[in-house]
């Protein structure tokens, strides 16, 4: 990370993808989407940090981060339900992801849900 900023990696509790009685390809499919998962959150956390989003009138959709961060569209949205019920850290101090309200998108331009990073005190 750029800037002397450093994300911790976030600490969230990854549910099987994979049944007992399925074939071992579905376990490594499982394994991956799961590494996948964690390297999205990840990403998404370090783009919000380094961006100092820290409010609501800064607070941006998921549509607007896919596009600044070159991703597709469902992958910051996909992602930000399991963030927002996590703490992560940067520089020592925990945030939580929140919502900002609902606004015109600019990438997409439809009514959506804006995100913020919030310091945690407690």
């Amino acid at each position: 990370m750029t800037m002397g900023t450093t994300c911790a990696q976030m600490s969230l509790f990854d549910t099987p993808r994979a049944h007992r009685n399925d074939p071992i390809t579905s376990y490594k499919a499982a394994e991956h989407a799961g590494r996948t998962a964690r390297a999205h959150r990840q990403q998404i956390a370090e783009f919000l940090c380094r961006h100092n989003i820290m409010d609501a009138a800064h607070a941006m959709t998921t549509a607007e981060m896919a596009y600044a961060m070159g991703l597709e569209r469902h992958v910051p949205a996909r992602r930000m339900s399991e963030m927002m019920v996590r703490e992560f850290r940067v520089d020592g101090v925990r945030y939580r992801i929140r919502t900002g309200g609902r606004r015109q998108c600019a990438a997409c331009r439809n009514e959506c849900m804006t995100y913020y990073l919030e310091a945690q005190t407690t």
